[in-house]
């Protein structure tokens, strides 16, 4: 029997793409005809499979070829009559190399519909490594879990939650550390981009390290800089609306421009707004109001390194534009 299998198994494998073996083999005691036909069927995490047995005898094994099923974890048995074969054993085979054997009791179930249809079940009593049960099969431990360790289905739970700051592919024996780039934290089991203002140098690290107070830097940066300029902004001694009015002033210079947004200045106050790229050296001004009872601008001077560079002032009107309701101040 063993060197039918050792022989003719692979080469059927090889032609037609058949993984495995089901051997079946009928118990010492059997109540029917040799000839009585049944079905087993054999489950895995892949798939499953049906073979048809006929004719099996007593004490006598039988070998069918059935598809990759993956890892076999249940096996059940359809008999055709009320006194059908009763099987000893069914066991699952890959290349001839045995990987699971399934024992049978000697009674049969019987059908709750139709007690002329005893039916066998018997599934895998623990998942191996790199498994957990889901119901009466073993399944891959999914992304970020795993198990190093034969599971009884008698546990809650066979496959364990990698830490948060480790990860796994689906069906693992272990974790692996997140190791993230410059720039990144490890965060929910991946690595996710520092926050603006903050910084990483990368590897294992769980958080970011926050900039100081004179400096920033964009978001998945690798290190701080230092703040370039400010725009320092005074409303004009006449005020035309609620200090809640927002407005934006765009700044450019020889290398750039930049942009602020502003709210609530009152009359007679400064605010001083932090620009961070280096737009050089500071020649335009120009204010959009969104209404045309805006605030009003005394001037906006321009600041590098706590030291004053450019001041720019305003007259004290504002310029509407063609349509008078989005009035603009720009002073080069």
């Amino acid at each position: 029997m063993w060197m039918f299998l050792l022989i003719v198994s692979p080469l059927y494998t090889a032609c037609h793409g058949v993984k495995y073996d089901v051997i079946v083999k009928s118990a010492d005691v059997k109540n029917a005809e040799t000839d009585e036909t049944f079905t087993v069927t054999i489950t895995g995490d892949k798939g499953s499979d049906t073979v048809s047995v006929v004719g099996i005898g007593r004490d006598e094994e039988k070998t069918y070829l059935i598809k990759d099923i993956g890892l076999p974890s249940c096996v059940a048995v359809y008999n055709g009559g009320e006194d059908g074969v009763k099987l000893s054993r069914v066991t699952v085979s890959r290349h001839s190399y045995s990987t699971t054997t399934f024992p049978f009791p000697d009674k049969w179930i019987e059908n709750d519909d139709n007690d002329e249809l005893p039916t066998l079940e018997n599934c895998r009593a623990t998942c191996p490594p790199r498994y957990g049960k889901d119901g009466k099969l073993c399944k891959p431990c999914g992304v970020n879990t795993f198990n190093n360790q034969n599971t009884t289905f008698n546990t809650t739970s066979a496959c364990t939650d990698c830490p948060s700051t480790q990860t796994s592919p689906e069906g693992s024996t272990s974790c692996r550390n997140v190791i993230c780039t410059g720039g990144q934290y490890v965060k929910n089991h991946d690595c996710d981009a520092c926050p603006p203002n903050t910084y990483s140098t990368g590897d294992r690290v769980t958080s970011c390290t926050p900039c100081s107070t004179t400096q920033i830097s964009p978001e998945g940066s690798t290190k701080c800089y230092e703040k370039l300029y400010d725009v320092i902004i005074k409303a004009a001694d006449k005020v035309r609306t609620p200090t809640g009015a927002t407005f934006t002033v765009t700044i450019t210079g020889d290398k750039g421009s930049d942009t602020v947004s502003v709210a609530g200045i009152e009359r007679d106050e400064e605010k001083t707004l932090n620009l961070i790229k280096d737009i050089g050296l500071p020649s335009c001004v120009t204010v959009y109001n969104p209404r045309a009872n805006a605030v009003i601008l005394s001037w906006v001077r321009i600041r590098k390194n706590s030291q004053y560079d450019v001041t720019i002032n305003f007259p004290d009107t504002l310029i509407e534009d063609e349509h008078g309701s989005s009035p603009t101040l720009e002073v080069c």
